[in-house]
């Protein structure tokens, strides 16, 4: 395997397990929105469900959207462990063929 393809096979390898970690990165997002939430209202003094609703509703469109992401996680490291071991067929080098 070539230098550059290896790269990009790392590279891939990478991009596919951070899109498999989806779920975390989209709880993640949603813990930190919910604590900023939470903390502006401990501020105002008073909450309103219906901002609390909307903002708890944006918090949570983060763990859906990381949950969206894994197929395409799998995908890629689907794509990536087929194609490092599809081993391409050798070059033949018909330049330098001896006469017989």
């Amino acid at each position: 395997m070539s230098k550059p393809r290896k790269q990009y096979s790392k590279l891939l390898l990478v991009f596919g397990i951070l899109l498999c970690l989806g779920p975390f990165w989209g709880f993640l997002a949603s813990l930190v929105q919910m604590i900023f939430t939470f903390h502006e209202m401990a501020d105002i003094g008073t909450a309103q469900p219906e901002e609390l609703a909307a903002r708890i509703g944006y918090a949570l469109t983060s763990g859906m959207i990381g949950l969206v992401a894994v197929p395409f996680g799998i995908g890629v490291l689907i794509y990536t462990f087929a194609s490092a071991r599809a081993v391409p067929p050798p070059i033949r080098d018909f330049t330098q063929q001896t006469s017989q």
